[in-house]
């Protein structure tokens, strides 16, 4: 069934006028079921499925849907049938499920029973209205196991509608319906157990009409959830629930024109429950009108003190412009718990809360009272307070001993007498005629309809968007009536390298081959790898030839979209863009003889209109260049970047040939000064270069490059992934950067940020078009609430030409020569975390730029401490704890760089023990750059010992380099001996002994090495040159002995000092 706005008006006598204000537009599938089946029917029962409560519907289900997923109708007819494997059916279009039969849970996975991604123009039915997914969620709820599988998830569908489906017993959530648009559903019952978190309708989304369905359980009944725009909740009968409720509300709450209208509840937690602990943002515009309630607990609740939910920080959400209208019935215990209870957050009162028309009273005879409470909250009615400072306020209550007039209201024929347990079956209702007393449904079921199947009512035709990523797999599926069969690799690499993963073979295939069918599709619709990388040359600003300039964008929301500027005096009306069936925005700006019409580095950006009618602005997605003036406004400004060809840095040298081995020096540009201030490109270039390249280091790990509006975010909440930061300088001036290290033979990595991006909305890339969900994942999978930023969905195409053609800008326009990708585990896992295995290449550190910053240690502060202020002057005393500091800097740096890895890096500072942590300019330091600095000037000064620790640094990558141990094959650790605390091992033909033992030296150790031949010293960490005492001589030549020893053939005898370590080399090395 669909709907539009203008047909919603003509039934002015079943709804009322507000209720089309709730909704923006159209619900529900734009074809008829007929059109779908008479495209094509693909029966289960055709693919394997069998109706006997025992084969497995999923595999024959997906099968199906593959054949049908471009374009018909997926068909389970009556019957009884298992599944034990979850489906997801993603990137469909135009195409229905008709649900005839019973689906039984029998596997045991979390996850979601059916999943419906990444779709539009759907419909999942049951012709006879008896089709039921039974969750037998009682077998696990008996075992106090409540974390099983949801029953049916939706998700990023547009265009949609789900009715005459029975949901039953769930193991864990009934339906969610996750940032979908214009959908709808009705005609439903589901029946759950008597415990939380089983909960019936969840949705938070955009343009969704929900009426006519029956919930029983202990949760929520039908809930709201952030972010959602435009839902109307009407004719819901929670019967023996949890009740109807907006929540759990946390951080960045989006809510707005939210309507409930004829909800009956009955022997419920809550008529309305409004919950949440802290967070932040605001939900406005919302009507509760029409509720009748017998035996709950709570009428209406509005908690910001929510003890079941951890707190969320922030000040509270803000609730505002809030009215009840016409509530009757009877609350459980009104002196306990009364009919309207309130509490606000102290630092955002709730305001405009109209209470009207409301007639409650209590079941209870021996107390015949009850009792308003209100906190911190505005309006009129009760013990709301009037006006309009909004200040925050001790509770205040008032009693009522009397019962209003007109409080009596009528009940259901079905009100449930007992709720249903968890530990037993849960049997299969049927959906009911009646919803809310006196009121009939908007349409009847489809068992009682003159046709079997779903029809279409009141569609609108318009002109609907798709993404690219839908209309790609439409297009891949047209060309051929079967799916082609993935490839089938060989037994993957990585179980030659584990065994243990052998288990996992399937698995492994299977991911593969969905890169492989990735790979498929984008050969097959973007002309390769190489061409969909470059998205740089087709989307943002481009400079024709002719002087021209194209700009386009992706913003499939949008309903009208201008480029404005200092160029047309932001003027809306001269330059309107066209949008493509991708919904892919688009202009021409004609060339003004023959040059562009955009002045160089002069301000622009987009501004669209959301189907709401708001006009929002917005940076270009793919800008170069962005600019703050933190004097104005700390948002920053987008800019057009074309300088004249006099101003443009020209590349000038190759780049340098790949590394055997990686020595990392990692920096960042803004603090590589002495100075208290945001360093430069140009000085990086002139003063950090030729310091890196004297160190021995042959590649820069470059952070906090992408542009980040936050300065202490150390540029991991990227704002503009195409844009140089412009705290630095300009874009040449990065090249230039990129090109003299290039010149000095150093490769230069780019620090990159895909794992997460900045939640910033007026310049960045969150609710670009005005939904949450263009490039990042909608609702609470869109969003890391640790790192407080939003989520990349990785499965969308537009998302991934996106990133693809950054990392490929990076490398044409600027040379950078590869990447170190940030928080790669939290792109590939939701526990954020994993191992590596034996065999695979890591980057080894000592110490890791997160323990230079303020609340943590650096290695050498850890060891030395205060006395790093007092006694690092060789005028000093050599005190023992700045003796042991040192020592131990230097050898936990040198057994790290031997044993860590295949490769090793350092931050800037670290290798000479920088005396300060790091502190960004912010609001809790006064915003100084005080400690925003790296002192590198300390190794200058010979009077310092600093300069001791940068020396053996030095000396350890050159040695490195000469030796190549870094690429060479694994040590063999011939000697680990507790008691002495000695380690000995052997790489790259090097003989390395480490004597931690904090007191004892040793005389004539014999230590085992497999080469023979003379050795001489080629590192010492004890060398006078590096602060030590100089206890060896360099000269001492080191004999070996043809005896074995410690599983070698032969030993060699030395002297280690304690706290020291040695590396050996055959003399003919030198």
């Amino acid at each position: 069934m669909r709907f539009d706005t203008l047909s919603l008006l003509s039934f002015v006598g079943l709804v009322p006028t507000l209720a089309v204000a709730s909704l923006s537009g159209s619900v529900g599938p734009k074809t008829s079921v007929a059109t779908k089946a008479a495209t094509k029917t693909c029966n289960v029962l055709d693919y394997g499925a069998a109706a006997d409560k025992t084969t497995d519907l999923g595999p024959p289900l997906a099968s199906a849907f593959a054949d049908c997923k471009s374009g018909g109708l997926v068909y389970v007819p009556e019957g009884e049938y298992a599944m034990s494997t979850w489906v997801k059916l993603a990137n469909g279009k135009a195409w229905a499920m008709q649900l005839d039969g019973t689906i039984y849970r029998t596997g045991t996975d979390a996850g979601n029973m059916i999943m419906i991604e990444h779709t539009s123009d759907f419909e999942l039915f049951s012709s006879t209205s008896s089709g039921a997914i039974q969750g037998l969620g009682y077998e696990l709820h008996a075992k106090n196991n409540w974390s099983g599988a949801r029953l049916l998830r939706l998700w990023d569908i547009t265009d949609f509608s789900v009715h005459d489906i029975i949901l039953v017993d769930a193991p864990m959530f009934h339906v969610s319906v996750d940032t979908c648009t214009n959908g709808e559903l009705y005609n439903m019952a589901i029946r759950g157990g008597n415990h939380g978190g089983l909960d019936g309708v969840d949705v938070w989304s955009t343009n969704i009409w929900i009426h006519d369905i029956e919930v029983t359980n202990k949760d929520e009944c039908v809930t709201v959830k952030s972010p959602s725009k435009n839902i109307l909740v009407e004719n819901i009968y929670c019967n023996w629930s949890g009740g109807c409720g907006m929540g759990s509300l946390g951080l960045d709450t989006d809510i707005s024109d939210i309507t409930y209208r004829n909800i009956y509840t009955w022997n419920s937690n809550n008529m309305m429950f409004i919950k949440s602990n802290g967070g932040s943002g605001s939900a406005s515009n919302l009507l509760f009108e029409n509720f009748i309630g017998h035996g709950n607990a709570y009428s209406f609740d509005i908690d910001s003190e929510w003890a079941s939910m951890h707190s969320q920080g922030g000040k509270g959400v803000e609730l505002s412009n809030i009215t009840l209208r016409n509530w009757k019935g009877t609350e459980e215990n009104g002196a306990n718990r009364g009919p309207i209870k309130i509490v606000c957050p102290s630092e955002a009162p709730c305001y405009d809360i109209n209470i009207d028309d409301f007639a409650m009273w209590t079941e209870d005879s021996s107390r015949p009272r009850q009792i308003f409470s209100c906190e911190n909250a505005y309006g009129s009615g009760f013990c709301l307070k009037s006006g309009s400072d909004h200040a925050a306020y001790e509770a205040t209550t008032s009693t009522a001993t009397a019962a209003p007039s007109g409080y009596s209201a009528a009940t259901m024929a079905s009100d449930l007498t007992a709720a249903f347990g968890t530990a037993s079956s849960i049997p299969i209702p049927t959906i009911p005629t009646s919803f809310y007393p006196g009121a009939t449904p908007y349409s009847a079921l489809m068992s009682a309809s003159s046709a079997a199947t779903a029809k279409v009512r009141a569609v609108v035709p318009t002109s609907q968007a798709t993404s690219s990523a839908e209309a790609t797999s439409t297009t891949v599926a047209q060309q051929t009536s079967t799916p082609a069969p993935a490839p089938t690799p060989t037994a993957p690499s990585v179980i030659q390298l584990d065994p243990w993963l052998e288990p996992f073979r399937e698995a492994l295939k299977t991911r593969f081959n969905f890169v492989e069918s990735w790979m498929k599709t984008i050969n097959e619709t973007e002309g390769g790898l190489d061409k969909f990388s470059k998205g740089y040359e087709r989307f943002g600003l481009n400079v024709q030839s002719n002087g021209d300039i194209v700009y386009r964008e992706w913003a499939p929301n949008a309903v009208e979209a201008q480029l404005v500027g200092d160029f047309n005096n932001w003027d809306t009306t001269t330059h309107p863009m066209t949008k493509n069936d991708f919904g892919v925005w688009e202009i021409t700006v004609p060339a003004v003889d023959g040059a562009p019409a955009i002045p160089h580095n002069s301000k622009i950006k987009i501004t669209m209109v959301t189907p709401t009618g708001e006009r929002i602005y917005r940076i270009p997605a793919w800008i170069k260049r962005v600019v703050q003036d933190l004097s104005i406004s700390p948002t920053y400004e987008s800019v057009f970047w074309n300088p004249p060809a006099a101003e443009q840095y020209k590349l000038q040298h190759p780049r340098p040939k790949k590394p055997e081995s990686l020595r990392i020096y990692e920096a960042h540009v803004g603090i590589s000064s002495p100075e208290t201030k945001v360093a430069t490109y140009k000085e990086f270039t002139a003063n950090m270069l030729p310091r890196i390249k004297y160190l021995g280091y042959n590649a820069i790990q470059l952070m906090a490059i992408m542009e980040h509006a936050y300065y202490a975010s150390f540029g991991y909440q990227v704002n503009n992934f195409f844009a140089a930061s412009s705290r630095y300088g300009t874009p040449e001036d990065l090249k230039e950067l990129v090109d003299t290290a290039h010149g000095m033979g150093i490769v230069v990595l780019l620090d990159v940020v895909h794992s997460h991006a900045s939640k910033n909305v007026l310049d960045g890339l969150n609710m670009f078009d005005g939904t949450d969900h263009l490039y990042f994942h909608g609702g609470g999978k869109g969003r890391h609430e640790l790192w407080d930023s939003r989520l990349f969905n990785y499965g969308s195409h537009e998302v991934l030409r996106f990133l693809l053609s950054n990392l490929r800008f990076w490398m044409e326009e600027y040379g950078f020569d590869g990447f170190r990708f940030d928080g790669v585990t939290s792109m590939l896992y939701v526990h954020h975390g994993i191992g590596t295995r034996h065999g695979e290449k890591t980057i080894a550190y000592a110490e890791s730029h997160d323990q230079a910053l303020v609340g943590d240690k650096t290695l050498m502060m850890w060891l030395c401490d205060k006395e790093m202020y007092t006694h690092m002057s060789v005028l000093t005393e050599f005190t023992p704890i700045i003796e042991r500091g040192m020592a131990l800097h230097k050898m936990i740096r040198l057994v790290t760089h031997a044993l860590g890895g295949e490769g090793y890096l350092n931050f800037e500072g670290n290798e000479f023990g920088h005396p300060e942590w790091l502190d960004f300019p912010r609001e809790g330091n006064n915003n100084s750059f005080w400690y925003a600095r790296r002192q590198l000037n300390l190794t200058e000064d010979n009077l310092l010992r600093y300069k001791f620790l940068n020396d053996f640094d030095r000396a350890l990558q050159l040695t490195e380099e000469k030796y190549g141990w870094l690429h060479s094959p694994q040590a063999y650790i011939s000697l680990k001996h507790e008691g002495d605390k000695v380690l000995v091992f052997e790489r790259a033909g090097l003989l390395w002994i480490f004597n931690f033992h904090p007191t004892e030296s040793f005389t004539d150790y014999r230590v085992g090495v497999e080469q023979a031949g003379t050795y001489r010293i080629v590192l010492d960490t004890d060398d006078q040159a590096f602060g030590g005492f100089g206890r060896n001589l360099k000269e001492t030549r080191f004999f070996t002995t043809d005896f074995g020893w410690n599983g070698r053939s032969n030993y060699l005898q030395v002297y280690i000092p304690t706290r020291t370590a040695l590396v050996l080399a055959l003399e003919e090395t030198l």
